[in-house]
């Protein structure tokens, strides 16, 4: 402010000159107008205190109001809310789901009454529910049959949001969870849903002969060496936490898969000629090859001792893949390029007949349990055992006689070769097809074997099998040129 003038008093200018003006100078403030500021400033603080006290005991009051509310409320937990449910009648469930049943859980009421009863004993002993009767009284009812914790797993694996089930099944989130988690460790533990007999890690004997003769019967080359179709498959997962990838000594960059451009596992498999998983590894994160994660498997090791190979794998029988594998002794796989004799395209076209069955074991396991369509929200550390389940009940479905939900129609295939027909008009012209077809509507871009090491860090293709060593490929190839094969022309569609 501008200095007052000369003429005025003292005591007029006490009153509002500040004090660094008076300090100093022969102005002075009054003591009665300095012991006035102070009481003023005294009873603001002191009322700003009161205010205070009555914000604080008004808080007070309301919280102990609440914690009253919650404790007189079915809450699980001292000071945590539960919304009031209706717990749900799982036979009221599936009886107004009549015809339905089929879809909402990829199998048919008998086969999931007889999946509940063989895994009964496991989910008693890990839920601990007893029976309705002696089960202690909890939150919203407390006692949630074990029929219907293994309904909300299976309806969560065949795509259903939690959030839905939660409203269908009244019970809360965590529950879900929990009884999805739980689930998958009884299907797992079971030894009724293993993939081979008496819980082997790969088929018997006995299972390989079957199996043999099942792909023998597919085979128009007569192929009937086959025990099992592998091929790898990547499981789109969410992208793992930074604090988990360094406790295992992995960058969240390892497990984005380049080519398909998602994060995820490699799953590697092995199915029989029902496409039925017979042996399954995930471990390796998606930025690594089929053919790198197969290495370093233990049943790589095992088939490439002769001693251990004797004992796993029959005696003149392989397995059959791409071209992400080579050549060995319990290996076939087709040959690459397309300038190769007439006598391996043949071999390669009848190998495909049979190899084209672990594709379609992946497509009708991710149709079947749509929780596959979409990235995993699960730690990285779970996904395993919830892919492992799914394989298992993929089996069980197989052997209960229910096939995929659905099948290729004539439509479907009238709109393949309508399409193969446009895309071999397009090779002539202006626009560039994706994929380049000949003149029988073939994708001769494909016709190889294929290539997928461009994104194998260092590793190389592997050794194949040595030229002078017999192996059930050269078999393969001798069965077809005695038959006098060739690839068949393709049957167009008038």
């Amino acid at each position: 402010p501008t200095r007052p003038s000369v003429s005025c008093s003292c005591s007029r200018l006490a009153s509002w000159i500040p004090r660094r003006y008076c300090r100093g100078r022969r102005m002075r403030r009054p003591a009665s107008l300095a012991r006035r500021a102070i009481d003023r400033r005294r009873t603001r603080r002191q009322r700003n205190d009161d205010f205070l006290m009555h914000i604080a005991f008004i808080v007070i009051l309301l919280e102990e109001e609440e914690a009253a509310a919650v404790m007189a409320s079915r809450g699980s937990k001292a000071g945590k809310k539960n919304l009031p449910r209706v717990r749900k009648s799982i036979d009221a469930m599936l009886t107004e789901l009549g015809n339905y049943v089929r879809r909402a859980y990829r199998m048919t009421l008998e086969a999931f009454l007889e999946l509940h009863d063989a895994l009964a004993p496991a989910l008693l002993a890990k839920f601990r529910t007893g029976s309705a009767d002696t089960a202690p009284t909890g939150p919203n009812g407390g006692f949630i049959c074990t029929k219907l914790r293994l309904s909300a797993a299976i309806r969560f694996f065949a795509g259903a949001e939690v959030w839905d089930l939660m409203s269908s099944h009244g019970i809360g989130r965590s529950t879900i969870y929990d009884s999805i988690w739980k689930v998958v460790d009884a299907v797992n533990e079971s030894s009724q849903l293993s993939f081979n007999e008496d819980n082997s890690p790969f088929p018997t004997h006995a299972e390989q002969e079957e199996i043999a003769d099942g792909f023998g019967a597919k085979s128009g080359a007569g192929f009937n060496k086959v025990v099992g179709a592998i091929d790898g498959m990547l499981i789109w997962t969410v992208c793992p936490p930074l604090k988990w990838c360094r406790e295992k000594n992995k960058c969240q960059t390892n497990f984005h898969c380049s080519r398909k451009d998602k994060y995820g596992l490699v799953m590697l498999a092995i199915c029989d000629h029902r496409t039925k998983f017979r042996w399954l590894n995930i471990s390796e994160p998606g930025r690594m090859s089929d053919y790198a994660s197969w290495i370093k498997t233990d049943l790589t090791s095992q088939l490439d001792d002769d001693a251990l190979m004797s004992q796993i794998l029959l005696a003149g029988h392989t397995l059959i893949g791409d071209n992400a594998f080579v050549k060995k002794k319990y290996m076939a796989v087709p040959f690459p390029g397309t300038g190769i004799e007439v006598s391996q395209d043949a071999y390669n076209f009848y190998l495909s007949q049979l190899r084209i069955t672990i594709e379609r074991a992946f497509g009708i396991l991710v149709h079947r349990w749509g929780v596959l369509r979409k990235p995993l929200n699960v730690h990285i550390g779970r996904v395993s055992a919830l892919v492992t389940c799914l394989c298992r009940l993929h089996n069980y479905c197989i052997d209960s006689g229910l096939p995929a939900l659905s099948r290729t129609s004539e439509e479907d295939e009238r709109s393949i070769h309508r399409v193969a027909r446009q895309r071999s008009a397009q090779r002539g012209g202006t626009r560039m097809a994706a994929i380049n077809l000949d003149r029988h509507a073939r994708p001769d871009g494909l016709l190889d074997g294929g290539d997928h090491f461009s994104d194998c860090e260092g590793r190389g293709r592997g050794r194949p099998a040595a030229a002078e060593a017999e192996t059930p490929m050269d078999g393969m190839l001798r069965q077809v040129q005695e038959q006098g094969l060739v690839r068949p022309p393709i049957q167009r569609r008038t």
